[in-house]
């Protein structure tokens, strides 16, 4: 019984980790524990503008495996159109609830952008980096070691 009561007052605790700010557009987070795929295609364009708001990087643990009330981004790209592709990012930010990526997780903020210019290579790569920065505008900043409660 002692265990159950634990159990329900962590899981009650876990719900309530992370606020966003209305006053300073700001995630308030213990940690600013971030996890996202270090392999996936224009990472070191997404740690720099991640390190730029505050979050601390961390890989996914093996096998994609979370701490419960972790952090974890994903972003997926997808190039449109014939010859000059036009590129659409989307960028999702979870929190964790158990130890895998689950479609129940409590998303904090999705937001999406598709960049057609400038066109200069044809596979739009340029066009994604700085779909990448229009991301980063709506993203607020993380600022850890607040009180969480209020």
């Amino acid at each position: 019984m002692k265990y159950l009561f634990i159990f329900i007052s962590f899981a009650v605790s876990a719900q309530n980790t992370v606020k966003i700010n209305s006053d300073d557009f700001s995630f308030d987070h213990p940690t600013c524990l971030l996890r996202f795929d270090e392999k996936q295609e224009f990472s070191t364009k997404l740690k720099e503008n991640l390190i730029k708001k505050g979050f601390k990087l961390h890989g996914y643990i093996e096998e994609k495996k979370l701490n419960p009330e972790d952090l974890y981004m994903t972003l997926s790209i997808s190039r449109e159109g014939l010859f000059f592709k036009d590129c659409k990012l989307t960028i999702k930010i979870n929190e964790a609830t158990s130890s895998k990526i689950l479609s129940t997780d409590k998303t904090l903020l999705q937001t999406v952008t598709t960049r057609a210019y400038p066109r200069v290579t044809f596979n739009g790569d340029e066009r994604c980096t700085r779909g990448i920065d229009d991301l980063f505008v709506d993203l607020p900043s993380c600022k850890s070691g607040r009180s969480i409660l209020k």
